[in-house]
C-alpha cells in the first residue's frame, strides 16, 4: 500500500529548494543591478547553501542512528533529494563561477589561485630534510623565479577563461559524484524488460 508524501519531501522537497535557490540567487545579484559584486555574493551564498545541504545528506543516517526522532527520521528518508538539492545549488554556483569569470576576467584571475591570486601555503622543507641532502636539494624560490623574469604576472582573457572552465569543469564533477552517491548504485534491470 503505498504512503502518503507530504508536501515536504521526495522530488516536491527538491523542487521546492532548487527553486527557493534559483529565486534567492536572482534577488541577490539583482539587488547589485547584477554587476560583478551581486554575482560573487551569489558565489558566496551559494557556497554555503551547498555546504549546508551536502552537511545534511551526508550526516542523515547517523544522526538518524544516534538521536532517533521524527526530525532525523525525516532526514533520513530524504537524503537521497537533499543530497540532489546539493547538486542544484553547486549547479548555480558553477554558473555564478562562470558569470564571474566572463564579467570580470581580471578581477577573477586575481580572486583564483589558478590565475596566481592566492598562494600555497609553504612548509619549512629544510626542518624535514636530513643536513646531507640540504645542498642538492635547492630549488630556487619563487621570488628568485619571479626576478629572472620566468614568472610571468598578469592574466589574459585566455588564461582567465581557461582557469574559469577548468573551476567550472570541477564543480560539475563534485555535483555528479554527490548525485551518484546520493541516489546509489544503480538496481539491476529485471530480465524480459
Amino acid at each position: 500500500m503505498p504512503t502518503r508524501q507530504n508536501w515536504f519531501e521526495g522530488w516536491r522537497l527538491f523542487a521546492l529548494l532548487a527553486l527557493t535557490l534559483l529565486a534567492l540567487s536572482i534577488w541577490i545579484a539583482g539587488m547589485r543591478g547584477f554587476e560583478v559584486e551581486g554575482v560573487r555574493m551569489v558565489i558566496r551564498f551559494t557556497a554555503r547553501t551547498s555546504l549546508v545541504l551536502f552537511c545534511l545528506a551526508f550526516a542523515a543516517a547517523a544522526t538518524a542512528l544516534l538521536w532517533p526522532n521524527a526530525g532525523t527520521r525525516w532526514l533520513r528518508r530524504n537524503r537521497r533529494y537533499l543530497g540532489v538539492s546539493f547538486a542544484a545549488s553547486h549547479a548555480i554556483h558553477a554558473a555564478a563561477i562562470l558569470a564571474f569569470a566572463v564579467m570580470d576576467p581580471i578581477g577573477y584571475a586575481a580572486a583564483t589561485s589558478l590565475a596566481g591570486g592566492a598562494r600555497p601555503i609553504r612548509t619549512n622543507k629544510t626542518a624535514r630534510t636530513p643536513p646531507a641532502r640540504r645542498a642538492h636539494s635547492r630549488a630556487p624560490t619563487h621570488a628568485a623565479a619571479r626576478d629572472n623574469g620566468s614568472h610571468t604576472s598578469g592574466s589574459t582573457d585566455a588564461s582567465s577563461s581557461a582557469a574559469a572552465t577548468s573551476s567550472v569543469t570541477a564543480t560539475t564533477g563534485i555535483a555528479m559524484a554527490t548525485i551518484r552517491f546520493t541516489l546509489g548504485p544503480p538496481r539491476p534491470r529485471a530480465h524480459g524488460r
